[in-house]
């Protein structure tokens, strides 16, 4: 027995080891698959958290650090998750992505505001789209100025991942094909070819556009490619290419632990534009002024009605709605003292009016733009000179403007102006017109009566905007006198009630207090 039993004990000596090892082994295996499958799940939460916020959230609320730019393609945005996920914090990176293949990325400040103005001004449009099942079409629309001639140089589309061209079903000239970022590009080389020879354009017309389709061919039935599409040009300056901002490309990152997800994703959405869309329309509309004193001052439309309707009956019961729009406008005409007259204005198409043109004020686009490059010299636009206001002693005369923010601003940007009575040797105190982002479209100020002199001059003058995209724009300076919406020569009361107190003497109103 004894010696059976010291058998036994040196077989479980020799077999314990092993087993005690497998099991460790076992152990840290199941941990780390534990803990992989959760980086793995925690990566891929904050993934999709990335995904909502590029669908439904505010990209520039969300990546603050450095401020979030639309137009630049060169940086990287992060951001944690405010909480950890199975322990695990959560990182979240994401880049714009620069799919035109035939045009140098934007990544100095001066190249991402030139992409911001060739987008936001929309004076060239590229804009891909699908129509049907199998077709793709490139929209190029183009608002010329007077005498401007554009050459197109290339125009380009990039199909996403699973999506084919169709050989030789190009519409205008046929492209050459290459891989790209996953999908396909579709290149023409037009080698200079004036705008106004390409297909549909009419140019007797102040927008000129042409529509260039081919056919495709998909991986998956009943699907349809996002797309890309760009042109390079030539002849008209500032706008030497034009890309398809409607569709972002986006590149994803998101890590937990030593666990990193990547994805990239398109997103397209309507641009806003001042632009037609296709589609019908209807349109309606009532009067909210009416002419009721026609034999005082001619025909003005002197009284304003507290309501008016109108209606549309013959919307189609399968049209969809897409938008409406209320526009309201008043005016005044034939006053016989001259009220509501123009005295001075200024289209802003150049500075011959204005002294101040520099590194900071400068025109842009038949506008002046304020953009601050540094130094503290040219922060003021003056008009270089005086306006003789004078003769309007007595009315309302008012400076007007239209103005306009670019960039994503604080409060620390504003726009001010101020007036001087004396040709510029003194100025008034500094007036706001605006601060910050979405400023009133149109700004209009009363100029007080010690200003109505001989010598009267205004001068605008910017703070801050020194971030990248961030500038003020105005146009349509006016000086004017505004209307008078009622007058009554006080000789009689025909259009007053009047108390005992109350009388007219020498053609005006007096009074006086009788006791009662």
């Amino acid at each position: 027995m004894l010696v059976l039993v010291l058998l036994l004990l040196l077989i479980g000596g020799l077999l314990l080891p092993p087993l005690l090892s497998l099991s460790m082994t076992s152990l840290s295996t199941g941990q780390m698959y534990e803990a992989n499958t959760g980086e793995v799940y925690s990566a891929d939460s904050g993934l999709a958290h990335a995904l909502w916020q590029i669908k439904y959230g505010d990209l520039a609320s969300t990546f603050t650090s450095p401020s979030y730019e639309i137009y630049d393609f060169n940086t990287e945005w992060s951001y944690y998750l405010s909480e950890s996920l199975n322990d695990k914090n959560v990182d979240i990176s994401l880049e714009n992505v620069w799919i035109p293949l035939d045009i140098d990325r934007p990544d100095t400040p001066f190249e991402i505001q030139e992409a911001r103005d060739i987008i936001e001004l929309g004076k060239l449009i590229v804009i891909g789209s699908v129509s049907g099942t199998s077709t793709c079409q490139i929209n190029i629309v183009f608002y010329p100025d007077a005498g401007e001639e554009l050459d197109i140089e290339t125009l380009g589309i990039w199909l996403s991942p699973g999506f084919q061209y169709v050989a030789d079903s190009s519409s205008f000239g046929q492209p050459t094909t290459q891989p790209h970022a996953g999908g396909q590009v579709l290149l023409w080389d037009f080698d200079s070819t004036p705008f106004i020879d390409f297909p549909g354009v009419d140019p007797g017309t102040s927008e000129l556009r042409s529509t260039i389709t081919f056919e495709f061919v998909a991986s998956q039935e009943n699907t349809a490619p996002a797309t890309v599409s760009w042109v390079t040009t030539s002849g008209v300056s500032g706008v030497s290419y034009s890309w398809d901002a409607n569709s972002k490309v986006y590149h994803l990152t998101s890590i937990a632990g030593n666990t990193r997800v990547e994805s990239y994703n398109i997103k397209s959405e309507v641009r806003k534009l001042g632009s037609s869309v296709s589609g019908d329309y209807r349109a309606i509309g009532n009067s909210l002024m009416l002419d009721e004193n026609w034999d005082f001052g001619g025909p003005k439309r002197d009284t304003l009605l507290a309501e008016s309707s109108a209606t549309v009956s013959d919307i189609p019961s399968d049209a969809t709605v897409a938008a409406a729009y209320l526009y309201w406008s008043g005016w005044f005409d034939g006053v016989d003292d001259g009220s509501g007259q123009i005295i001075w204005e200024d289209d802003c198409s150049d500075m011959g009016n204005w002294n101040g043109a520099g590194p900071h004020w400068g025109p842009y686009f038949g506008r002046f733009r304020w953009r601050y490059t540094g130094g503290e010299t040219d922060r003021y636009l003056v008009k270089s000179s005086s306006l003789d206001l004078s003769g309007y002693t007595g009315e309302e005369v008012v400076v007007s403007w239209d103005q306009q923010e670019t960039g994503w601003l604080e409060d620390d940007d504003r726009l001010y102006f101020s007036l001087s009575h004396d040709g510029g040797n003194t100025w008034s105190d500094d007036i706001e017109a605006f601060r910050g982002n979405n400023p009133p479209e149109n700004f209009s100020y009363i100029i007080p009566e010690e200003y109505l002199t001989a010598g009267f001059k205004v001068r605008f003058t910017g703070q801050g905007f020194a971030g990248t995209g961030e500038s003020c724009l105005i146009d349509n300076i006016v000086v004017y006198v505004s209307p008078i919406m009622f007058r009554h020569g006080c000789d009689d009361f025909d259009n007053w009630v009047a108390g005992a107190d109350w009388n007219v003497v020498s053609g005006r109103y007096r009074g006086h207090h009788v006791g009662s």
